[in-house]
């Protein structure tokens, strides 16, 4: 008698959604219906490198949900770091899937090398697909740069009180991996 009590407790308890294998990472911005696309070499497991760039060039990055188990997706917030001595951030936009920017958060906060991203799924059409576009960001590289300059995921915390987080329907546990990667983008000295 007491373990099917147990069993039937268990069953009211909502399952804790994995977390671990969702993650955003960086890609290049590839035209809908282009038959090969570019992608970002590997420096190493967690770290991703854009080819020589050099003063001038602008780099179109896209912000990509990996989620191989589908879950949905309600919430993204996805700030991200930058050096603005050497990166001007020019642009950054919706994607089409998550439509609705969380309010002051589709944003470039120049002066703390902040691109301040958060959206939200639109009711009734929340998403759940191995691969989502988050956003798509604009830098130009700017003159004198050199060197190598990283762009990275800010502040991320096991909740949803950080400025880097995934939320699964309306829950606040954040699904997201706390392997977030970076993104090094290396510039040629001027010639």
């Amino acid at each position: 008698m007491l373990l099917s009590g147990s069993i039937s407790m268990a069953a009211l308890v909502p399952p804790v959604l994995s977390a671990g294998d969702v993650t955003l990472t960086f890609r290049p911005f590839c035209e809908e219906g282009q038959d090969e696309c570019n992608e970002f070499d590997v420096q190493d497991p967690s770290t991703l490198k854009t080819e020589a760039l050099k003063a001038g060039d602008i780099l179109d990055v896209v912000i990509v949900l990996e989620n191989p188990s589908e879950l949905p997706v309600r919430r993204v917030r996805s700030w991200l770091s930058y050096d603005p001595e050497t990166l001007e951030a020019t642009n950054v936009g919706l994607a089409e899937t998550l439509k609705s920017p969380i309010p002051g958060e589709m944003d470039i906060a120049e002066e703390e090398g902040l691109i301040k991203i958060g959206v939200l799924a639109q009711d009734g059409d929340i998403p759940s697909d191995e691969e989502i576009i988050v956003a798509r960001v604009l830098f130009k590289v700017k003159a004198n740069a050199t060197g190598k300059s990283p762009i990275a995921f800010y502040d991320f915390k096991d909740d949803v009180k950080g400025h880097t987080y995934v939320a699964s329907s309306d829950t606040t546990q954040n699904v997201l991996s706390q392997s977030l990667g970076s993104l090094v983008v290396q510039i040629d000295a001027p010639a």
